[in-house]
């Protein structure tokens, strides 16, 4: 059985223009004052980061942890 753990790599291009389009577009929402979207976006991004973080990196980084002591046990 195969073990991966997802990686991401991106360029450091695209997270600039994808911070400043986020700017931007929070900025026009203030303006504007669309409170509700703001709120769902804040709520969204929180449970985005509960399920990448927790679940993804520290569940299954644990999972794999306990396996490779299972198998260096046994040798």
């Amino acid at each position: 059985m195969v073990d991966s753990l997802v990686t991401r790599t991106l360029n450091v291009d695209f997270l600039y223009f994808d911070l400043l389009f986020l700017i931007l577009w929070i900025g026009y929402m203030i303006h504007k004052k669309y409170w509700i979207p703001i709120i769902w976006g804040i709520l969204g991004w929180l449970i985005y980061h509960y399920v990448d973080y927790y679940l993804w990196y520290i569940v299954i980084m644990n999972k794999s942890k306990k396996r490779m002591r299972i198998i260096i046990e046994l040798l």
